[in-house]
């Protein structure tokens, strides 16, 4: 208990200035966002939009969503190729790391959700005073009708869920190598053969938010979450540190 207890203190602290951090940045990119739209004619806007016409609509912290996706793949990575060798080192077992990578990742998946939903919620106020119509709908829920608790529970299990999945990706490349991706390059030919399918669909951040939210994507999300954490599970306590990354 005292080594999960070590392995999750030295973890939180790492993740709460990169969060903060991230945070600053990307609230600050909003502003200049926002500023940027008020003084550009209304062809050109920050942010996602349905169009360039009167009629389209508009979110400034739609933007948000790149930015948090492509951290929770740099978590990941980082946790293995970084924080892995290092509290393994520190007498710290291989459990005990990835059950305090596993608290870590909830709590970023639950904080994010949280600033980010609010965010969403603010965002139609802050278009209607650009003059613009702000966008409502966003296929996983809207944020007019929604409510905050389902969209912070929207997010959470997705992003929980992305983040499982490159855990799995991270834990893969830090035990094989390169060699993982030849593996996954071949695999999503095989599947892709299917024509209904695209395996790089799932791992890379294109339309991964782009489902309704319901009980059966929930189901989904969450026997997607429990396999990938297992797997990951399964390699980090049969995973070597190495001194060089392969």
């Amino acid at each position: 208990m005292n080594s999960t207890k070590r392995a999750i203190k030295y973890q939180n602290y790492d993740s709460r200035k990169s969060i903060i951090v991230f945070w600053i940045v990307i609230l600050i990119v909003d502003f200049f966002a926002y500023l940027f739209t008020i003084y550009s004619n209304t062809n050109t806007r920050i942010g996602i939009s349905t169009g360039f016409g009167p009629e389209s609509k508009l979110s400034l912290m739609g933007m948000n969503i790149m930015p948090i996706l492509i951290y929770l793949i740099t978590y990941n990575y980082t946790m293995y190729y970084e924080s892995f060798p290092i509290t393994i080192n520190f007498s710290i077992t291989r459990k005990d790391f990835f059950k305090s990578l596993l608290a870590d990742s909830i709590l970023i998946s639950f904080i994010f959700a949280v600033i980010q939903s609010l965010l969403w919620k603010v965002d139609p106020i802050i278009v209607k005073k650009i003059g613009l119509t702000p966008l409502y709908d966003f296929i996983m829920f809207n944020t007019k009708i929604d409510s905050l608790i389902f969209i912070i529970f929207s997010l959470f299990i997705s992003f929980l869920a992305f983040g499982a999945l490159w855990n799995l990706i991270a834990s893969l490349n830090y035990k094989f190598g390169a060699k993982m991706w030849l593996f996954l390059l071949g695999l999503s030919m095989l599947v892709s053969f299917s024509q209904k399918y695209n395996l790089l669909n799932l791992i890379f951040p294109g339309n991964w938010l782009n489902r309704k939210m319901d009980i059966y994507q929930i189901l989904i999300l969450g026997i997607f979450i429990l396999i990938f954490y297992s797997l990951s599970y399964i390699i980090t306590i049969r995973t070597d540190v190495k001194n060089k990354v392969g």
